[in-house]
């Protein structure tokens, strides 16, 4: 990944769809051709137990997807000469810049390097709020739980549409009525 820019407020954000297990062939070429670009991978890091140690692995996010950071446009002829890269996503406009939500999720993950590390979470009932890591304070409802492998399944509102997103969860302990009503 180049250099991360610290003002976010002149980056724009593109998203780029190729194929799915060439992430990081894509990310890579990209970054050669246009060193100007940061190019990144969101990825989930997930920690299992592997020959009775915790050991975390990284999964991609969304796979067939790789983000783009630029404070300048993408020059036109980006995506065609990237092998495994198809387009660059647009709008009905034309807009290639990611826009409104998109684009605030797309700085989420750049803010995090792209990289949603384990967190720990309160549990109430079928709804959770993530206390640590950066997921901190977005809630969701846990759709499945399994303690002995630390792991939790949990449904995030992400750009108006549920996603399901495996986490490693640390501590998961019954959240106070005094946790369900701050934020």
């Amino acid at each position: 990944m180049n250099q991360l820019v610290d003002n976010l407020d002149h980056l724009l954000a593109f998203c780029v769809m190729c194929r799915t297990g060439a992430e990081r062939a894509v990310c890579e070429r990209i970054e050669q051709v246009a060193p100007d670009v940061t190019a990144l991978i969101p990825v989930r890091v997930i920690e299992e137990k592997r020959k009775k140690q915790w050991q975390a692995f990284e999964k991609t996010l969304l796979p067939g997807y790789v983000f783009l950071f630029s404070c300048n446009p993408l020059p036109d002829n980006l995506i065609r000469s990237i092998t495994k890269a198809y387009k660059v996503l647009t709008y009905d406009r034309g807009l290639r810049d990611l826009q409104h939500e998109d684009r605030e999720y797309a700085l989420w993950l750049y803010r995090h390097q792209g990289r949603i590390e384990p967190s720990v979470i309160l549990e109430s009932g079928q709804t959770i709020k993530v206390v640590d890591g950066p997921l901190k304070d977005m809630t969701g409802e846990i759709k499945r739980l399994d303690k002995r492998k630390r792991k939790v399944w949990v449904a995030f509102d992400f750009d108006g549409e549920a996603r399901l997103v495996a986490l490693s969860a640390h501590v998961v302990t019954q959240a106070t009525q005094t946790d369900e009503h701050s934020d």
